[in-house]
């Protein structure tokens, strides 16, 4: 369920919330990667900790992607196509990672199962409201 090819299969959205929290509990998916052109230049685990907490691989593909982007949308390079361009890859994550739409994404996976505190205000400001509703209808 984790995997980077079942979720460019099945949209993130469309899971249930638990499934959505599974999926965000468990570790994002690191597999080593190789490429051969001319060399070979070979992408270990090392690489996904080492510069950031948001890269995932995709063994299958044998691309990177970015998880939070892959969960809820952002830039093609990132969540359909993958990152394939290895000699350029710290540039791009650099940039990457000052878009705005990358740190909505990781903000929306960080808050994702915590308490909503918008909603836990909402309801606390109707129930102060049918409190002052009852005392002004008991007085009278």
């Amino acid at each position: 369920m984790n995997s980077v090819e079942h979720l460019l299969e099945k949209r993130f959205s469309l899971h249930t919330l638990d499934e959505q929290i599974n999926i965000k509990t468990l570790i994002r998916p690191m597999p080593d990667l190789k490429k051969t052109r001319q060399f070979t230049r070979t992408f270990t685990k090392d690489t996904y900790t080492k510069y950031n907490n948001w890269l995932c691989g995709c063994n299958k593909r044998n691309t990177i992607f970015c998880f939070p982007c892959l969960l809820f949308g952002g830039e093609l390079l990132w969540t359909k196509t993958g990152m394939t361009d290895l000699n350029h890859l710290n540039d791009r994550m650099k940039k990457h990672d000052l878009t705005v739409k990358h740190m909505n994404t990781t903000l929306n996976l960080a808050t994702l199962g915590k308490t909503n505190v918008l909603s836990m205000l909402d309801s606390g400001y109707r129930r102060g409201i049918e409190l002052h509703n009852e005392k002004v209808f008991n007085n009278r």
